[in-house]
């Protein structure tokens, strides 16, 4: 993965963020910061951004997927099953979506 150790992350978190002070809808940048904020525990923050590039054209698959892991690892099922759920309806056969909600499921 890119920007591995802390140090990494904290140059990815300004770039994306200047990426973003220029297109505030850029899907990537905002997937890059929920994840960012993902892995440093900033857990609302990162349901935030995964919230706003899952509204963005060609982001809503990663968005919906990853919003979907954070609420399973979170402990909220329902919502986890809702975003995979979601993910599915943007392709049905993401693989990861499929895996997942299954898992909850069964």
């Amino acid at each position: 993965m890119l920007f591995k150790n802390l140090n990494n992350y904290d140059k990815a978190r300004i770039f994306a963020n200047k990426v973003l002070e220029k297109d505030p809808y850029n899907g990537s940048a905002l997937i890059i910061l929920g994840l960012i904020c993902e892995v440093s525990l900033e857990n609302d923050k990162a349901i935030d951004y995964l919230k706003k590039a899952s509204e963005q054209q060609g982001y809503s698959l990663e968005g919906y997927y990853r919003l979907g892991k954070l609420h399973e690892k979170l402990g909220n099922r329902k919502s986890a099953i809702n975003y995979y759920k979601n993910a599915l309806i943007v392709k049905s056969t993401h693989l990861e979506s499929l895996i997942a909600l299954a898992n909850l499921l069964l």
